[in-house]
């Protein structure tokens, strides 16, 4: 986690990690040193969710800011932007 992020974040500090839970076939992510899990994606009856796709977005999210945050910076030295950069900046900043 780059300084930028620590200074303007309220999230769990990653990294996170997904992991399917036994026997239940569900996926949890979990924060180094954190004793509880931050997500859990159970199995449903009614519909079949890629568990594992979206637990492991989910996990690579603390990542994902640092290198959007980095994109970012990027793009204003270069003298651009783009909104949905912006956009989804605010969005992970709204707490």
């Amino acid at each position: 986690m780059n300084a930028t992020t620590e200074q303007n974040s309220t999230h769990t500090p990653g990294p996170w990690k997904a992991s399917e839970t036994y026997p239940v076939g569900a996926w949890c992510v979990h924060a180094k040193g954190i004793p509880w899990q931050l997500a859990y994606l159970a199995r449903s009856s009614q519909i079949e969710w890629p568990l594992e796709a979206n637990a492991r977005l989910i996990a690579a999210a603390p990542e994902l800011l640092d290198a959007l945050i980095a994109a970012d910076g990027l793009l204003r030295e270069l003298g651009h932007s783009l909104p949905q950069v912006k956009a989804v900046l605010a969005k992970a900043a709204q707490s």
